[in-house]
């Protein structure tokens, strides 16, 4: 019987937060096969993320409620599938999982994928209508500006996954797996300049809320060149945090599926709404004018989304909007690496 070592650190810290999932392994509804090797398995989680403006990764962002490992055989059926328990999650840094992959000897190429904090149904039998498997539930990860970033919105928890084919050798093989987010976390900071100042005197511009859409609806539960499918018609809005300072600055925080590179119009759309006021003093409501800024995300460059990214959009308003409907402006990009973290830096008005 062939044995293989499937093996990656798993985070301590992340481990010590994980919950319970169900019971042991069950085969799929495909008939079984004779035979097979033995999988010693365990998987790391993705540490790349960051609470807003930093490099750190948030407790939720990385916590584990529950686990499934899939193995294929070399016809591309899902020979076994295992959930793993909560004991299983919380050791297996110290104590890999142990299964059977029916049907599979030395020298096969074997399929191993591991999923997180979501189920695939067991009508998925085969690895092609695995990797064809859709998720849609991009609305369940965002909500108020305190929800996102004090814990995971959607209830049980981020999805994460990760696959990778290794061919058996004789003795033991070692497979290693790493699961990302398929989400990926956009913020946007905005604030006026000393430009609109010397400009303004003593007005300000205070954000009340910001708007996000042409967003991807659905994404590929293990990532596609394709990245979604259909429209992009996801749309989502917030109430900014104000946060003190001179000047103050308004903070907001999406959760947003990949998508791939597009034309000027069809990248992620952001509108910020808020106020523009005279005299500064945002009681008196007489010499105050609703404005809006729009600006398009690049993201990774051209538009691109990616999934496990954290993207920055730092908007500097220099000015009043061009038109009464806000400009579309050409911004610039700093790239740093949750997997990739990528700072967009726009400058709003004249």
């Amino acid at each position: 019987m062939k044995k293989i070592i499937l093996s990656t650190v798993m985070l301590v810290a992340l481990m010590a937060t994980s919950c319970s999932k169900q019971n042991d392994e069950i085969t799929p509804s495909t008939p079984p096969l004779e035979g097979g090797s033995k999988v010693e398995l365990s998987f790391s989680a993705p540490s790349e993320s960051r609470a807003f403006g930093s490099g750190t990764t948030e407790v939720w962002e990385k916590k584990v409620n529950s686990a499934t490992i899939i193995g294929c055989n070399k016809s591309g059926d899902i020979a076994v599938r295992k959930f793993l328990t909560f004991a299983q999650i919380g050791t297996i840094t110290s104590s890999p999982i142990t299964l059977v992959v029916p049907g599979t000897t030395v020298g096969d190429d074997v399929y191993f994928a591991v999923i997180v904090n979501t189920e695939i149904p067991s009508t998925i039998i085969t690895k092609q209508a695995l990797l064809a498997f859709m998720e849609s539930e991009v609305s369940s990860y965002n909500g108020t500006f305190s929800e996102v970033t004090t814990k995971a919105k959607r209830a049980k928890g981020f999805v994460m996954t990760g696959a990778t084919t290794k061919k058996l050798t004789a003795g033991k093989t070692a497979v290693d797996v790493v699961v990302k987010r398929t989400v990926s976390k956009i913020e946007i900071e905005a604030k006026t300049t000393p430009k609109f100042t010397a400009a303004y005197g003593s007005a300000v511009v205070k954000i009340n809320s910001v708007e996000i859409s042409k967003c991807a609806t659905n994404s590929f539960l293990f990532g596609s060149s394709a990245y979604s499918l259909g429209a992009k018609t996801f749309v989502t809005a917030q109430l900014s945090k104000e946060v003190a300072g001179t000047p103050k600055s308004y903070q907001n925080m999406f959760y947003l599926y990949e998508q791939n590179s597009a034309a000027a119009g069809s990248k992620v759309f952001v509108k910020m709404s808020g106020l523009y006021d005279i005299d500064g003093n945002l009681s008196t409501l007489g010499d105050q004018a609703t404005v809006d800024y729009i600006f398009e995300l690049e993201g990774s460059g051209a538009g691109k989304i990616l999934r496990n990214g954290a993207y920055k959009a730092v908007v500097n308003i220099n000015g009043l909007p061009t038109d009464p409907n806000g400009n579309i402006i050409q911004v610039s990009i700093s790239a740093a690496n949750w997997e990739t973290l990528v700072t967009q830096t726009v400058d709003m008005g004249i």
